[in-house]
């Protein structure tokens, strides 16, 4: 048999790369492409597998991070989310496996740098005016346990009708009243209750509205998000409510806000000076990063944070005009005018507002000469605040009340 052309075995041989390729890809794309510590860092996976895929594990610097399913398709496409703790060199190993339970480990290298405080772009942006209680009402109870009684209420706010929930001790007297801005986009959740009920025990009288377009049993409240604005306007507005209840001392106020409920509490603690103290967790105090960090994560997941959908509106508007909104949201641009003693709390696992978030936060608190404390759990993430099972969840409710208590006037 004569021997093939060297040009037909050269082709053979790239024909046959072709298909394994075809058969097998894998890569990552890394946002922000220079990582920092404490940053939210984008890892978006995508397999592909002739087969079919059943999973992709990650292991995060030598140990187990996460799995997620592939529903046995082709192609698959996954995005993790980290926040590292320490600058240096990380490793990430990829293991994917394939509908014939085959593995395929692939390790990329991630630099992560040290943080670095940076310049703010935009500048402080609030509005105010003034604040009043109009049409309030209680309605059914809702709840109730050995304690407290949860009740619906409802009040008019900017010409809307805003709905909420009332908690109360059950035994006679005045009780100091806790103003709580939740984390929730859909309303006041069952998850909340647990921790609400808490703050009653702890001899609090609570008041949380239903945000603009919102709706839980309590009812639905008018409106669309307008994170910072309306929001917050609608909390100050319940608070003259509140002030006037025949069970709540007056001169006793305190002020609570998770996530983008902290960024409104911060809101909140920038145009009045009505509370004793206030506590933000994991607050969302910088849209204009919370607006870049959105963008990425449109890569596969678009309803990711989607208690921020109001930037598929700013996505819309010229360059000025979006920066312009986004300084409306930022409260981490006006901490010049907080004059109410804060307590920040923050978690190195929160993946919706990084801890990084937190530092730049307290750095501002500390130019200005605010009084602040800043506090970092290690081993919980977003939410845990509501999760009063674990030690942590409950080592963060305790200082919260505590430093509440410590505030109030003697």
């Amino acid at each position: 048999m004569k021997p093939f052309p060297l040009l037909f075995l050269l082709l053979l041989t790239l024909l046959g790369c072709i298909e394994e390729a075809q058969q097998q890809s894998f890569d990552v794309l890394i946002s922000p492409e220079r990582a920092a510590v404490g940053e939210l860092i984008f890892l978006k996976v995508r397999a592909f597998d002739e087969n079919g895929l059943q999973s992709i594990e990650f292991f995060y610097v030598g140990s187990f991070f996460q799995s997620r399913g592939c529903k046995n398709k082709k192609g698959c496409t996954i995005l993790f989310r980290i926040v590292p703790r320490t600058e240096g060199v990380h490793t990430l190993d990829f293991n994917v496996i394939n509908s014939a339970g085959e593995f395929s480990l692939h390790t990329i290298e991630l630099e992560v740098f040290p943080y670095e405080k940076t310049e703010h772009p935009l500048a402080c942006h609030l509005e105010t005016r003034e604040f009043s209680c109009n049409n309030f009402q209680i309605g059914e109870t809702l709840f109730e346990d050995a304690n407290s009684i949860f009740e619906s209420i409802s009040f008019e706010s900017s010409g809307l009708h805003i709905t909420g929930v009332l908690a109360k001790p059950k035994q006679q007297g005045k009780f100091p009243l806790l103003m709580l801005a939740h984390d929730s986009e859909r309303g006041i959740a069952e998850f909340h209750y647990d921790a609400i009920s808490k703050f009653v025990e702890s001899g609090f009288v609570v008041l949380a509205p239903t945000f603009s377009g919102q709706e839980g049993p309590e009812g639905k409240s008018e409106g669309k998000a307008d994170v910072s604005f309306i929001e917050t306007f609608q909390l100050l507005d319940l608070l003259e409510c509140g002030k006037q209840l025949e069970f709540v001392d007056s001169n006793r106020t305190a002020l609570f806000g998770a996530g983008i409920g902290g960024n409104i509490a911060l809101r909140a603690i920038q145009i009045s000076d009505e509370f004793d103290s206030a506590v933000v967790i994991y607050p969302i105090s910088d849209a204009m990063k919370q607006y870049d960090r959105h963008r990425r994560i449109l890569w596969s997941e678009a309803d990711y944070l989607s208690d921020l959908n109001i930037f598929k509106e700013i996505d819309l508007l010229d360059e000025e005009s979006r920066k312009a909104e986004l300084a409306k949201r930022s409260p981490v641009l006006c901490t010049d005018k907080i004059n109410t003693p804060l307590l920040l709390t923050h978690c190195w696992n929160c993946m919706v507002a990084p801890i990084a978030d937190g530092f730049d936060l307290a750095q501002k608190l500390e130019s200005n000469s605010k009084e602040f404390k800043f506090v970092q759990y290690e081993n919980v993430q977003t939410g845990f605040i509501w999760m009063q099972r674990r030690d942590e969840s409950r080592k963060a409710f305790n200082e919260t009340v505590e430093w509440f208590n410590g505030h109030f006037s003697k």
